[in-house]
């Protein structure tokens, strides 16, 4: 007799298509303070297998096991789907999707008001320099954008 155990949540018909086969399956309801933590492993399983899949079609079915699993999730949760839809639009509308491919590397500490001062000066300084109209004024301007540079690498390197 061949037993396998497998020790997961699964889908509510997963108990009948075994029966179907002539199998008699074990399995038992999860209570409710147990679900959670379920849905959480179940979340990890489908991700595993959206990883694994290789082919386009097959990730396309992990994908709709793993919407599967968060439509259950919500709904033990309380969450109405068309709720968790508002949230999902409203954040797409806020932070933006994944389209652009973003990969963000690092984030700078804020600049000071200061600093934001200096590089408006700056900017200006460079204006000024590729203005004809302000040709005699070239040494001055340029030892302001060295003064700036120079501030600006000290800010950085300490």
């Amino acid at each position: 007799m061949d037993n396998r155990v497998y020790g997961k949540m699964v889908r509510d018909n997963i108990p009948s298509i075994i029966i179907d086969r002539g199998q008699r399956p074990i399995y038992r309801t999860i209570p409710a303070s147990e679900l959670e933590l379920r849905f959480n492993l179940k979340l990890k399983e489908e991700l595993d297998e959206i990883v694994q899949a290789r082919t386009v079609e097959h990730k396309t079915e992990e994908l709709a096991d793993l919407l599967e699993v968060i439509y259950g999730y919500t709904d033990f949760l309380g969450v109405d789907r068309n709720e968790l839809q508002r949230v999902r639009l409203m954040k797409l509308e806020q932070r933006g999707g994944y389209s652009d491919r973003h990969y963000l590397v690092s984030v700078e500490d804020a600049l000071t008001d200061e600093e934001i001062r200096d590089r408006e000066d700056a900017d200006f300084l460079e204006r000024m320099m590729a203005n004809p109209k302000f040709k005699g004024t070239d040494l001055y301007i340029k030892e302001k954008l060295d003064e700036r540079n120079n501030a600006i690498t000290t800010t950085i390197t300490e």
